[in-house]
């Protein structure tokens, strides 16, 4: 399919970034192009691994999430889980008393990860962080207890 063209710049510029039909069909075309060329460097990775046209039809402005969407399980672990690793890397102490109170606890099984059920768990706790947080009055803290609840909501909307 062609480009939808008027459309397509507007989308463009709003998910810069995000893997497209068109951007996998430009990146296979220049690695097709290098491999013509003997180029020294032809290394798929260089080339964010599209050495093919994608097999999905469609528009150039059309983004892979939308054709192939994760499943929201998964979404939600590791949207979950690096929120948390954010939140332990700037409030360390903070963030273990905070799973120490919610009775959360990372297993070895999961690469030191939160499985499904604690990843739900911990966003339902999110006012136990919020007392926490409040407590120690700390500043920058207000961007994590907003964003936990915000997907504590979409998740209990979305699963």
């Amino acid at each position: 399919m062609a480009p939808k063209s008027e459309f397509c710049d507007v989308f463009k510029a709003r998910v810069h970034g995000i893997p497209s039909l068109g951007s996998v069909k430009e990146h296979a075309k220049t690695f097709r192009a290098s491999l013509q060329l003997n180029a020294m460097n032809t290394q798929a990775r260089t080339f964010k691994s599209c050495v093919n046209k994608p097999l999905i039809v469609g528009y150039d402005c059309d983004v892979f999430i939308d054709k192939l969407p994760s499943p929201d399980f998964h979404l939600l672990l590791r949207i979950v889980n690096r929120l948390l690793k954010a939140f332990q890397d700037s409030h360390g102490a903070t963030a273990d008393e905070w799973l120490a109170r919610v009775g959360i606890q990372a297993t070895k099984l999961h690469s030191g990860e939160l499985n499904g059920s604690m990843c739900r768990r911990l966003l339902q706790k999110a006012n136990a962080l919020h007392e926490i947080t409040t407590s120690k009055n700390l500043t920058d803290r207000d961007i994590f207890v907003d964003v936990i609840a915000v997907f504590n909501v979409l998740f209990k909307i979305v699963l």
